[in-house]
């Protein structure tokens, strides 16, 4: 693992319990991630994977169940690749 990850909280994941929420983390860590999490308040779940492969792998094989978005961090914020 690394900084980024070994670091991953939300609160809101101590009190809820959903299953889609659930089932996507569990999908992220599956495909490769090295850590996942829902967003805020559970609008969206991401993973943290350690190559740009990696994630575009993921993303081809995690594409046809959800909503998924392949983006890459900068400096400031998050750019759609």
């Amino acid at each position: 693992k690394n900084a980024i990850s070994d670091r991953l909280f939300n609160a809101f994941e101590l009190i809820t319990d959903d299953e889609e929420i659930n089932d996507a983390k569990s999908a992220l860590i599956k495909s490769g991630a090295i850590g996942a999490m829902m967003t805020g308040s559970g609008s969206a779940v991401f993973g943290i994977y350690e190559s740009k492969k990696m994630a575009e792998s993921a993303y081809l094989g995690l594409k046809d169940k959800y909503k998924a978005y392949l983006c890459e961090s900068e400096n400031m914020g998050v750019e759609e690749i």
